[in-house]
């Protein structure tokens, strides 16, 4: 990810840090159709895809490794797609 970050233009490589309050709800949007939800009312996660197209994925954990190599991954697999579908060419 870091030769992706510097092909933006990005000098850092982690140009954000999300800081999660336990107490209070937030959401963290990756992109227009995915975002994950801290929930307040219950320790954990919800990790949501929402594709007008084809419908929505929704996944729950409490646990924060799990739910931080799933974001990973969907960010890999949005960078790359242009290399994987020829569009980079």
């Amino acid at each position: 990810m870091k030769a992706r970050f510097a092909s933006l233009g990005l000098v850092d490589f982690a140009p954000f840090i999300l800081d999660v309050d336990p107490v209070i709800s937030s959401r963290l949007w990756i992109d227009p159709v995915a975002y994950v939800e801290s929930r307040n009312s219950q320790s954990g996660f919800r990790i949501v895809i929402d594709d007008v197209a084809s419908g929505a994925l929704t996944f729950e954990t409490h646990d924060f490794d799990l739910m931080h190599g799933l974001v990973c991954h969907y960010i890999f697999a949005c960078l790359t797609e242009p290399l994987r579908s020829g569009a980079a060419e």
